[in-house]
C-alpha cells in the first residue's frame, strides 16, 4: 500500500533538513495586532508598544507617530517617555476645551494615532490604533463676556446735605460711581467758603470734609444766607489705574 505524505509531514521534513544544513528559520517581522485603546478627555495615558506590535524584536521603539484630527490632542502633552521610547504619553482635551472648539466632536469620538516603531534589527513597522473617547457635549457658544467697564469715575449724585454745625464727610464712592482702585479726592474747589467753617472744610487724606457754620453762626454774619442754601463744590477724583475725572455736587444746609 502507497503511504501518503501529509502537508504537516511535509513542513516537519523541510525544517529538519534545514537545520541538517544549519539554516536558521526566518524570524517572524513586527506587526500590528491591537489596534484601540480608551481615552478618556482631560486623562493622561500612555500607549504601550508591546500591547500593540507582535514580534517586535530586540529594543524596539517607537520612531513616528501622528494624530487625526490633531486638534482633539493637547499637543504639549504628547511626548515620547525620556527613559523608554516604547511608552507615548497623550491627553485629549478636557470636555472644556472640546466644547470650545470651532466645531466640538460627538459625544463619542474616535482620534486615530498612527505610529511607526523600529528594532534593533532594522525591521519597522506601521499601524493605527484607534483612540475611544467620551464627553458632554455642548455646542452652545457662549456669548463673550461684556468687557469691564474702564474705570473712569462720574459723579452718582449731584446733591448732599451739609448740617449747621456739623462736620459731614465724603468719600469718592458716596459721591462718585465706577470710581476704580483706591479712588481718592484730590481737588475740591468751594463755590464759597464763607457760609462755611473754613478750617473744617476741604481734602483730608482723601476724603471730603464740610462743615457748614453753625445757626448762630449763620445769624451772626452781616448778610446771612437764604434757608435753606446751597452751595456747589467741583470736586476731581483720581484712581490707581490712571483714571482722573471732575464733577460737581451741590451741598444744600437747612437751619
Amino acid at each position: 500500500m502507497r503511504r501518503s505524505t501529509t502537508r504537516n509531514g511535509i513542513a516537519g521534513v523541510l525544517c529538519a533538513a534545514a537545520m541538517m544544513l544549519g539554516i536558521s528559520p526566518a524570524a517572524a517581522a513586527p506587526y500590528q495586532y491591537e489596534d484601540s485603546v480608551n481615552a478618556p478627555p482631560g486623562t493622561l495615558i500612555h500607549v504601550f508598544l508591546p500591547y500593540h506590535f507582535r514580534d517586535t524584536g530586540t529594543n524596539p521603539r517607537f520612531t513616528e507617530f501622528s494624530f487625526s484630527p490633531a486638534e482633539h490632542l493637547v499637543e504639549a502633552d504628547t511626548v515620547l517617555a525620556a527613559w523608554d521610547k516604547r511608552r507615548l504619553f497623550l491627553r485629549i482635551k478636557t470636555p472644556e476645551q472640546l466644547n470650545a472648539l470651532a466645531t466640538p466632536p460627538p459625544a463619542k469620538f474616535e482620534t486615530a494615532l498612527t505610529v511607526t516603531m523600529t528594532n534593533d534589527e532594522g525591521e519597522t513597522a506601521s499601524g493605527t490604533i484607534t483612540l475611544k473617547s467620551g464627553y458632554v457635549r455642548n455646542p452652545t457658544v457662549q456669548a463673550p463676556a461684556e468687557p469691564e467697564p474702564e474705570p473712569i469715575p462720574t459723579v452718582a449724585t449731584g446733591t448732599a446735605l451739609a448740617p449747621p454745625g456739623e462736620t459731614v464727610t465724603f468719600s469718592p464712592d458716596d459721591l462718585f460711581q465706577n470710581t476704580g482702585t483706591n479712588p481718592r479726592f484730590t481737588r475740591a474747589r468751594f463755590q464759597s467758603k464763607y457760609y462755611y467753617d473754613a478750617d473744617k472744610s476741604g481734602l483730608n487724606d482723601g476724603d471730603l470734609q464740610v462743615t457748614a457754620k453753625s445757626a448762630d453762626g449763620l445769624r451772626a454774619l452781616g448778610h446771612p444766607p437764604p434757608n435753606p442754601f446751597r452751595l456747589r463744590i467741583t470736586l476731581t477724583v483720581t484712581n490707581d489705574e490712571g483714571y482722573t475725572n471732575t464733577g460737581v455736587v451741590t451741598f444744600t444746609t437747612s437751619w
